[in-house]
């Protein structure tokens, strides 16, 4: 019995040249780096920035514009803004899903994933937390109202226009029950000094307080969404 030896077939070196197809294959061969040295230093900085990084740096590549900002609200301090902006996020979410899938509004773009809005209104926002550490309403009623002509040229904002609005009318009542009330404690003789400014104040408070519901009664006329009872309701318990 002979014993036969396996060999393996070695390709010919017209066999490797060519693929499948027939076609001729030319050998891949390394790209030297451009910029070689210049690339490394880019990377060196990389690395120690990131071996700097704190957790606040890590959430804020982390997470969206919109929970960032609500993180750094908090940080900040700001709570009376960061309730709001979050009120309004879950309004426009509500407001979206109660359209239906098939309205335009469903289409336009959710207020958390705007950012040059967010980062407008909350300047307003914040400036007018701001104004309420001091009890200064009338700059609250300001501030507010600028949030509201801000939005008012785009007319899917429309809803935030109003809600501004009902702001502004807010903090009028809000100015004119305190002046109210101190206008009924017994004055002493320092009061009696400050009793001209005073009345400066309380005149700009009622003077606000029309001028809101002015402004809100001329918006829902003019969008077609005047309801007198639930306005009259609102612009009195906001």
């Amino acid at each position: 019995m002979s014993l036969t030896i396996s060999s393996r077939v070695i390709p010919s070196c017209k066999t490797i040249e060519k693929d499948t197809g027939g076609n001729r294959k030319i050998p891949r061969r390394l790209k030297p780096i451009v910029n070689k040295d210049a690339r490394r230093i880019y990377v060196k900085h990389k690395l120690e920035v990131m071996t700097n990084f704190t957790k606040l740096d890590i959430d804020w590549y982390r997470l969206d514009f919109y929970e960032n900002i609500c993180l750094n609200l908090l940080q900040a301090g700001y709570q009376r803004t960061y309730s709001e902006l979050f009120q309004l996020v879950e309004m426009d979410k509500h407001r979206r899903i109660k359209a239906g899938l098939d309205s335009a509004t469903s289409t336009t773009v959710p207020l958390s994933k705007q950012i040059g809005k967010l980062q407008a209104m909350l300047k307003f926002m914040i400036d007018a937390e701001n104004a309420n550490a001091t009890q200064n309403y009338d700059e609250m009623y300001k501030k507010y109202l600028a949030t509201a002509n801000f939005f008012r040229a785009q007319k899917d904002d429309q809803w935030l226009v109003r809600h501004f609005l009902y702001k502004c009318n807010h903090i009028a009542n809000k100015a004119v029950c305190v002046m109210n009330f101190l206008s009924n404690k017994k004055a002493n003789a320092e009061d009696k000094i400050q009793r001209s400014t005073f009345g400066q104040l309380q005149e700009t408070a009622n003077r606000r307080l029309t001028e809101s519901s002015y402004h809100i009664v001329k918006f829902d006329s003019d969008t077609g969404k005047y309801d007198r009872i639930t306005d009259l309701v609102n612009m009195q318990n906001i």
